[in-house]
């Protein structure tokens, strides 16, 4: 935003000289280059952490209707009661103050606040602030700071109106007058305030006391009452029904004493990266809150790593199909093992417990209660491992579960090892239609919760403890709210138009074995395709819990320090989602980190080795910061030769 605005005024001083410029045009540019390089060296570290953050982060969107004309609605009314700002009337007069505009910097903030009004009837216009993604206006201080300096530079330059050229500039506000009556609604009083200014300005007018300081020191203190009034008036409208009181910070929904207590005994006994599986809806970033290790995170900036690796990799139903969210592990114990959670805090009750968690006690906080299980499966999160698989030759999400449980997943090293493939049950079951009619791969659900019933023969479902079902399944018509119900998993879904909503197909979706596999659907026409069911008998993880050999991790403020007894040449396995920067130092020695086993980081050792050393340091940093000293250096040389020049 800042380039933006900046860009924009100095494109502006360059095409428009002021009179008192003792620069060309020619000379603002080719000072300005210099400049603008030593500025790039001395916010390097910045700037270059921030572009790299914005190229990996991955906003991936639906296909949304971007309307090119907004849709005039309480929200997008600045002159009388908007949600986003909140403007005085006032502004529309100094802009139709057109005599005004002989001064220069009237003149600029005048055509900046008319470009900013022009755009703000698109939608397009947020879009481009919002880096070309979702409409969001992110330009309203832009028009804050534009419309501040024209009511100021207005009332510089007032004594130069004339009574008709004042009645001019405000008969505007007539047709604001007859739509705020019609369409708008809410606290206005401030109003008042700015009428009774426009009243005194024109007195001043017609008595020709437009030069007394007496009366301009009565409209500027008329002006401060009135943006306290406005203020006062806005969050009536606009913040009150969001905010939240000081008793809400110690709400069970935000952050329970009885829960913390409770996390805190839990993490009393956990190792350095083990995790807990614990997220409340209303407090998506629950690990920050309570301070532990979680498996969700809700943030505007996500490395698209971690959502490819939810998406496509490991299929991961997150429970809601929203952007900036990655939440939980979809209940499926090997994924538990691979990350090492070894506890799980749910709502009472918990219907969806997984494979190896046993049920503890029960948490109260009045009228809330928590389950709380822990895990009985000792798979070591970080280990030792030699088996390499090849990640093209696996071809579901339990196949690559049960690759990562025994090795490594990586395209970067030659493959050593094969696992067996999960066969795919989907050709021995029976699919019923209930309360649904299917046409090829459309599906009508006629009811709430129709749609298909699954069923598979006692001699497959003896073998296993749970299945993993692939889903291709979109809601086609009508626009909704919906969900999609498998027996006791539900994952919430959004409109088809809500602007966050991150549609994801396939899903695998982890049900424990029953006899019959309800899927449940709004009613609705959907797009249904059941892609896959895979059986899990989780014999690969009782036998990967011992197979692979477990090392030791201590975690420090800037470090992790690992010891460890390889027996042969082997790979490091740490449960870390691996980011550029991070390398292992051995006996000195500094080792490279790669990325396997999806977004884990992966160290090579050797045999002997006892000790390592795993650090971070933002990518490049030696360059950025001799950049940094460049750029420092070379600003004082470049003014110092300026002043010598006299160029200023």
């Amino acid at each position: 935003y800042e380039t933006i605005a900046l860009t924009t005024y100095l494109t502006y001083r360059i095409i428009f000289q002021h009179p008192n410029d003792v620069l060309s045009r020619w000379q603002k540019i080719y000072l300005l280059v210099p400049a603008t390089l030593l500025s790039f060296c001395i916010a390097s570290f910045g700037f270059v952490s921030g572009v790299r953050s914005f190229l990996n982060n991955d906003r991936s969107l639906n296909q949304i209707n971007i309307s090119p004309i907004i849709d005039f609605s309480q929200k997008y009314h600045i002159f009388t009661n908007g949600f986003y700002i909140t403007l005085t009337f006032i502004v529309i007069v100094a802009l139709c103050s057109f005599k005004l505009y002989q001064y220069y910097y009237f003149k600029m903030f005048a055509i900046l606040t008319w470009c900013i009004l022009i755009g703000s009837l698109s939608l397009y216009f947020d879009s481009f602030f919002n880096g070309f993604s979702v409409p969001q206006r992110r330009w309203v201080y832009l028009l804050a700071l534009s419309t501040s300096a024209l009511i100021a530079l207005w009332l510089k330059h007032f004594s130069e109106l004339t009574l008709s050229d004042y009645l001019k500039a405000l008969s505007p506000l007539v047709i604001l007058g007859v739509f705020t009556i019609l369409f708008s609604r809410g606290a206005m009083w401030w109003m008042i305030v700015g009428l009774m200014i426009l009243i005194l300005l024109g007195y001043m007018l017609w008595r020709g006391r437009a030069r007394s300081k007496w009366f301009m020191s009565v409209v500027i203190i008329l002006f401060v009452l009135q943006q306290f009034i406005l203020l006062i008036n806005y969050h009536t409208n606009n913040i009150a029904h969001y905010q939240s009181t000081m008793k809400d910070m110690y709400a069970a929904k935000y952050h329970s004493q009885p829960l913390q207590q409770k996390i805190n005994t839990i993490t009393s006994h956990q190792k350095d990266l083990d995790r807990i599986d614990y997220m409340d809806s209303y407090a998506v970033n629950a690990g920050m809150i309570y301070k532990f290790n979680g498996v969700s995170l809700y943030s505007s900036i996500f490395d698209g790593n971690i959502l490819e690796y939810y998406d496509k990799t490991m299929q991961i139903n997150m429970e809601y199909d929203s952007n900036s969210t990655y939440r939980m592990l979809g209940n499926r114990a090997n994924l538990y093992a691979l990350w090492g959670v070894t506890d799980r805090i749910k709502k009472s009750p918990d219907r969806n417990l997984p494979y190896g968690m046993k049920v503890g006690e029960r948490i109260t906080d009045g009228a809330t209660t928590w389950d709380h299980s822990h895990n009985t499966i000792h798979y070591p999160a970080a280990h030792l491992t030699s088996n390499i698989y090849d990640p093209k030759m696996l071809k579901s999400p339990i196949d690559r579960e049960h690759a990562m449980l025994q090795g490594v997943v990586t395209d970067q090293r030659k493959a050593n090892a094969q696992i067996d493939e999960n066969p795919n049950l989907v050709s021995k079951a029976s699919i019923t239609n209930r309360d649904a009619q299917m046409s090829g791969n459309t599906l009508h659900v006629k009811q709430t919760d129709g749609g298909v019933t699954v069923t598979l023969p006692h001699t497959i479902n003896t073998q296993y403890k749970d299945y993993y079902i692939a889903l291709d399944v979109e809601l086609i018509s009508p626009n909704q709210p919906h969900y999609l119900d498998v027996n006791d998993f539900h994952q919430r879904r959004s409109n088809l138009d809500y602007q966050y909503r991150r549609f994801v197909t396939p899903v695998t979706v982890r049900v424990p074995v029953q006899d019959k596999i309800h899927i449940k659907l709004k009613k609705g026409t959907y797009r249904f395709q059941i892609k896959g069911i895979y059986g899990e008998n989780y014999h690969t993880l009782q036998k990967a819990q011992h197979s692979v050999e477990p090392v030791q991790v201590s975690r420090h403020r800037h470090r992790l320090d690992v010891r460890m007894s390889p027996k042969k040449e082997s790979y490091l396995v740490l449960p870390i989602p691996y980011r550029e920067g991070l390398y292992a130092s051995v006996n000195g020695e500094k080792r490279a980190i790669t990325q396997g086993n999806g977004i884990q980081s992966i160290v090579p050792v050797h045999k002997g080795e006892h000790q390592l050393t795993v650090h971070y340091a933002i990518p490049h940093w030696p360059l950025l910061l001799l950049l940094t000293i460049i750029g420092i250096g070379g600003a004082w040389l470049y003014r110092r030769w300026l002043v010598k020049s006299n160029r200023f």
